[in-house]
């Protein structure tokens, strides 16, 4: 029973966060997501002007989708997974998205920097 519970929290738990990425990137993508201090990649590169934002979130948006869907790989294989292999599943879930999320940082920064 207490690996049913967490591995349904862990899961869970991932599987918002990933739906959370995917939608800023999709937001992103769309030029929809606009400037503030909640959600997005805030780097000084980003947060210089609103146009700054939107390129840069535009050019990472590829990433931080990627970083969404490994989040939500790891939800659902924890589903089916013994408790100690769910946090290992859940280290790698968040070693992924750190991964992506700083390429995605670097991506946008570069592309607000260009203009």
């Amino acid at each position: 029973m207490t690996d049913l519970i967490v591995s349904l929290t862990t899961a869970a738990s991932l599987g918002i966060a990933g739906v959370i990425l995917a939608a800023v990137a999709y937001r992103g993508q769309r030029e929809t997501l606009l400037r503030n201090l909640w959600v997005g990649l805030r780097t000084a590169a980003l947060m210089e002007s609103d146009d700054a934002w939107v390129a840069g979130h535009r050019a990472a948006a590829r990433y931080l989708c990627i970083a969404g869907a490994g989040l939500i790989v790891s939800a659902v294989a924890s589903v089916f997974l013994t408790e100690a292999a769910v946090a290992v599943v859940a280290l790698a879930g968040c070693a992924w998205v750190l991964a992506w999320v700083f390429i995605a940082s670097r991506v946008a920064a570069r592309a607000a920097e260009r203009g």
